[in-house]
């Protein structure tokens, strides 16, 4: 369908591989970002729930019914390029 619309892809596995990392990594940011914000850990749980279906996944393996919601701080990390 693709081809028959002109349409091509270029780039490579690698290239692939950090876009789909980098979206991973949006995704469990954003989920932590608004736990945050909400005070909320609905989104962090259903993030959880659904990386393990995805291989890929960057939310990190935390015990969250263990969380204070009071004291939830975000760190800013360094990544490489």
């Amino acid at each position: 369908m693709a081809v028959r619309n002109g349409i091509t892809v270029g780039g490579t596995i690698r290239d692939a591989i950090r876009t789909v990392d980098a979206y991973e990594l949006e995704i469990a940011n954003l989920a932590v970002y608004q736990a945050r914000l909400t005070k909320d850990l609905e989104r962090l749980h259903l993030q959880q729930t659904a990386s393990k279906n995805r291989p890929h996944s960057r939310l990190s393996s935390i015990n969250i019914d263990s969380l204070d919601l009071n004291n939830l701080k975000l760190v800013k990390t360094n990544l490489p390029d």
